[in-house]
């Protein structure tokens, strides 16, 4: 919702587009990861783990 009040504001489209920047990560995914620290990735995988029993 923040972001579609946001792109409004700035008086762009309502609707955001994932294909877009999914596809520009998929294909600087190199550069992009090389900048990020290893708490920061941790804490994304973190993100996508089940939870265990």
């Amino acid at each position: 919702m923040r972001l579609k009040i946001t792109r409004e504001k700035n008086r762009q489209p309502g609707a955001f587009d994932h294909v877009g920047p999914a596809h520009q990560l998929t294909c600087d995914q190199d550069e992009f990861f090389a900048q990020i620290d290893d708490e920061t990735l941790d804490r994304f995988e973190d993100v996508f783990k089940l939870p265990e029993d």
